[in-house]
């Protein structure tokens, strides 16, 4: 089954406090757990980046990373160790102390010169598997379908040793240097770790105050349309991302199936959802740019054109 949560709480932070990084603050986040597909990474991304948009965040910035399979990072953790060995002097106390404890938090430096030499480091990407590749392609391209705009950032990692393959990270220009809003990636070890079952996971963690610092003012209005898109076939999937994206952005809550299951159990799902409306999509109605719309309390289904969709069920009565 998929599991998607939110969370919203007080921590503590032992590191040195600075602006919008504080001692004490409030963090949110969202997570999900289930999904090991390209789909859900993608949602995450587009949810967060819905989420920034919608409260008034400008000039964001959408920084992506693939870190690869548990041996991806094993075989770069070699690389760092041998390429960083002749430098090891000119590290500072902590890149020394990472190098002997976790050499890919090294990546992390905001030191100059240290950046300097890293410049020269190889890429994560030269260790992918060619599952890793398929992946973060697939990513890339579901992301490119919604019209995201998204930097590669190859020394974008996180030193965790549960994290797997998407990283990304959300900037507004709006905070100075430590211009970070949001950070997330796939987890797929973490479950295994405390004990539980392999378990793919993906979130993310924003933090409230730096918010606040890059935020306008602004109103926000909600209300309580809801759909759901059951998505059938590989060739679909990105019409169903961008098509959820484009209902979010119009303040109708959406969901999509990320298990690939199939339609009778997607349609089992989106009568569990609480939505008014399923939208169905297969590769006929994909080729024929229409999609069929069922209204789920009374059963009654007619064919909509993709174009026109979106403006359609906004008329509609919820």
């Amino acid at each position: 089954p998929i599991n998607k949560l939110y969370y919203i709480d007080t921590l503590f932070r032992r590191e040195r406090p600075q602006k919008g990084r504080y001692r004490q603050f409030n963090q949110f986040g969202i997570e999900v757990f289930g999904s090991e597909f390209p789909e859900i990474d993608a949602e995450v991304i587009t949810l967060a980046i819905s989420i920034f948009n919608k409260i008034g965040l400008k000039e964001l910035k959408l920084k992506l990373n693939s870190i690869g399979s548990p041996q991806c990072r094993i075989d770069y953790r070699e690389t760092i160790l041998d390429f960083l060995k002749p430098h090891i002097a000119d590290l500072s106390e902590i890149s020394q102390t990472r190098f002997e404890n976790n050499p890919m938090r090294i990546l992390d430096t905001k030191v100059p010169h240290e950046i300097e030499i890293l410049k020269n480091l190889p890429n994560i990407a030269d260790c992918w598997t060619h599952e890793d590749k398929d992946h973060f392609e697939e990513v890339c391209s579901l992301l490119d379908s919604t019209g995201i705009k998204y930097e590669l950032t190859p020394r974008l990692v996180r030193g965790l040793d549960y994290y797997t393959r998407t990283t990304f990270e959300i900037t507004s220009s709006a905070l100075g240097a430590q211009d970070a809003v949001c950070g997330g990636g796939r987890y797929d070890g973490l479950v295994e770790s405390l004990g539980g079952k392999p378990t793919p996971g993906i979130g993310f963690a924003a933090g409230m105050e730096r918010i606040l610092l890059a935020m306008n003012n602004v109103e926000s209005t909600s209300n309580s349309k809801q759909v759901y898109i059951v998505g059938l076939g590989n060739a679909v999937r990105p019409t169903v991302l961008k098509l959820a994206e484009e209902l979010r952005q119009s303040s109708i809550t959406t969901e999509f199936d990320v298990l690939r299951r199939s339609i009778k159990a997607q349609l089992r799902e989106a009568n569990k959802s609480g939505a008014k409306y399923a939208i169905l999509i297969g590769d006929q109605e994909l080729e024929a740019r229409q999609a069929e719309l069922k209204d789920l309390s009374t059963g009654d289904q007619k064919k909509i054109e993709l174009n026109n969709l979106v403006e359609h069920i906004i008329s509609l009565p919820f």
